[in-house]
C-alpha cells in the first residue's frame, strides 16, 4: 500500500472508532400520591380519599436545566371504591436548580362494580425533582389532576394530593432488611 492510502485508512478508522457524544440514559422515578378527590357523574359530587402509586421514565435530560419527556403510569383509587389505571406522556420543565413542573395528559381506565370505563386524564406536578446524574431522580411535591369518563356514567374527578418519593418511603424498610440480613463481608 502507498503511504497516502495508509493515511486515509488510519483517518477512516479513527473516525469510525471515535467516541460520539454521550446520550443520557432515561431518568426514572417512583412515588406515592395521597390526597383528596372530588368525583361523581354530572353535578353530583362526592369527596373521598385519593391514593396512587406512580412511576415515570424521562428521556433527553442531560442536566438539571434541560427538559425531559417520557411515559408515566399511575394506579390509584378514589375512596377505595374503584381502581384507576392511567397512562400518559409526561413533559418536565425545570425551574431553577431543584424545582420542576410537569404536565402529563393521557388516558385512563376506571374500574368499579359497574365495569370498566375509558376516559381522559391529566396531571400537573409542582415540586422538587432532583437531577442527580444517576438513573433515579428523587421527587416530592403537589399534584393536581382531572379525570373524565368518555363512556358509561360520564364521571369526572378532580384530584389534589401530595406526591412523596417511593424510594424515600422504602428506605426504612431497606435499612431494617439490611440490618437483619447482616453484612456479606
Amino acid at each position: 500500500m502507498r503511504p497516502a492510502r495508509h493515511a486515509s485508512v488510519l483517518v477512516a478508522l479513527s473516525f469510525a472508532t471515535a467516541a460520539t457524544t454521550a446520550v443520557a440514559q432515561p431518568e426514572w422515578s417512583s412515588a406515592f400520591v395521597a390526597g383528596a378527590v372530588v368525583h361523581g357523574p354530572g353535578s353530583t359530587w362526592n369527596a373521598d380519599f385519593y391514593g396512587s402509586v406512580r412511576g415515570d421514565a424521562l428521556f433527553f435530560r442531560t442536566s438539571r436545566h434541560s427538559l425531559g419527556f417520557g411515559p408515566a403510569l399511575e394506579i390509584g383509587t378514589a375512596g377505595f371504591s374503584d381502581a384507576r389505571f392511567l397512562g400518559s406522556a409526561e413533559l418536565l420543565a425545570p425551574i431553577g436548580e431543584f424545582l420542576a413542573v410537569t404536565v402529563a395528559p393521557g388516558a385512563t381506565v376506571r374500574t368499579s362494580s359497574t365495569g370498566a370505563v375509558p376516559g381522559l386524564s391529566g396531571r400537573a406536578f409542582f415540586g422538587m425533582r432532583a437531577y442527580g446524574y444517576t438513573d433515579y431522580a428523587l421527587n416530592a411535591g403537589l399534584v393536581l389532576g382531572y379525570d373524565q369518563d368518555i363512556g358509561g356514567p360520564r364521571e369526572h374527578a378532580i384530584v389534589i394530593g401530595a406526591q412523596i418519593d417511593g424510594l424515600v418511603l422504602a428506605l426504612p424498610v431497606l435499612f431494617f432488611v439490611s440490618l437483619f440480613h447482616g453484612s456479606s463481608d
